[in-house]
């Protein structure tokens, strides 16, 4: 299908309507497409040396007084110095949109000989019957076309070029003052995007003089119910990048509810979730539940040893104590479990201060028996002194 609306090329020059060909820049008028998808934009002659071409697309994605609709795309594209090429191409180029919609899709620059060049653009569809290109080139003529294609073009050299806008100068959104980063912003700003699989929105942070190493993070918006799970989550790239074998790991996660995950995106519920080993100088735990000092009060009913001997002999751990099987299915209540420790000293305490009350008795048992045994051993002393004697007299 093609589509053909005749050309009205009209610049102002010294207050009158002239033809624009060979001028710069030149108005064009591009057409409107219908279907959307690929059209021949134009032939650029232009010749070597390094010359220069701005193609500039103004248009929409239809036209029903929507400002979502409007767009501009831009091409930039230079030729080569008549030797230096890329896979026979003698020339290079970039482009790029502004407006609320993408106007230029892709562009794609097919190169009929070092000096003539045929330009195809990707389009919005309905870009409207007052969409227009306007060339601008010292040295360059433009002829307009505007024909869909089915299938581009590839049997001459071709490059498809780069969509990228690159500032290099410091950018101040805002400011009253002159910026004084790359991208200075007074006041908020937001990052929104709509990836596959439920990701959100990402910034991402590069250590480009890094190789190899986990160089890139990514923070992520990700959409509640994804298969990542929801919430705000970092995630590391090495410099290679997944595509290449590399691997990316998510190391925090703030969910919906405002839990923490470390290394893990699935909290359980818990406030922080660690998905691995952590080592701290400090740990305070706040238990809403009652400290064991109640192990004290004369009240509390102090199981026997023999008690507690019997319910290690049946169930294999201290009561109160979580059993191993337990442990490892549903791990360690920190809180309570310096709880239970702690009520398991305090009636140790309690065992050995009744035991250390029954060693003092026992001891001052000990000790009267041993001074009785010492009375005994010197009235016996006695007694055999006596006897001796009366044994000596009667001989």
């Amino acid at each position: 299908m093609q589509l053909c609306i005749p050309v009205l090329l009209l610049v102002l020059l010294n207050n009158e309507y002239a033809v624009a060909q060979n001028t710069s820049p030149a108005l064009y008028s591009l057409g409107n497409a219908s279907p959307n998808g690929w059209y021949k934009l134009g032939r650029l002659s232009l010749s070597q040396s390094g010359q220069d071409a701005v193609i500039r697309v103004i248009g929409g994605n239809g036209y029903n007084a929507d400002i979502n609709q409007n767009g501009t795309g831009e091409i930039h594209f230079r030729t080569s110095n008549g030797n230096s090429n890329v896979s026979g191409f003698y020339g290079s180029g970039t482009y790029y949109n502004t407006g609320r919609n993408v106007l230029l899709q892709g562009v794609r620059v097919v190169q009929i000989d070092q000096s003539t060049w045929d330009f195809y653009g990707s389009l919005a569809y309905f870009t409207g019957d007052g969409a227009t290109v306007v060339v601008e080139s010292i040295n360059g003529t433009w002829t307009k076309d505007f024909t869909w294609v089915s299938v581009l073009p590839g049997s001459n050299p071709y490059s498809d070029l780069t969509e990228e806008l690159i500032i290099q100068s410091n950018v101040g959104i805002g400011t009253p003052y002159a910026p004084v980063e790359k991208l200075d912003v007074a006041g908020w700003f937001r990052v929104s995007s709509a990836y596959e699989n439920g990701i959100g929105g990402a910034v991402v942070i590069d250590a480009n003089e890094r190789t190899g190493a986990q160089s890139t993070w990514r923070i992520f918006n990700m959409q509640q119910g994804s298969s990542y799970g929801g919430g705000l989550q970092f995630w590391n790239y090495p410099a290679d990048g997944v595509s290449n074998g590399g691997c990316c790991n998510m190391r925090l996660a703030i969910t919906e509810e405002g839990n923490v995950g470390i290394g893990t995106a699935n909290t359980q519920g818990y406030k922080l979730a660690v998905a691995g080993s952590a080592v701290a100088q400090e740990v305070v735990v706040k238990l809403q539940a009652q400290w064991p000092d109640y192990v004290f009060d004369a009240a509390y009913n102090l199981p026997t040893l023999t008690e507690v001997a019997k319910y290690i002999q049946d169930n294999k751990h201290l009561p109160n104590v979580p059993a191993a099987e337990e442990v490892a299915q549903k791990g360690i209540a920190l809180g309570d479990n310096q709880s239970v420790l702690l009520k398991k000293i305090e009636e140790l305490t309690l065992y050995q201060i009744d035991q250390d009350k029954k060693t003092n008795a026992l001891e001052q048992q000990i000790a009267d028996q041993n001074k009785l045994l010492q009375a005994h051993q010197q009235l016996i002393l006695q007694l055999q002194k006596r006897l001796d004697n009366m044994d000596h007299n009667n001989k």
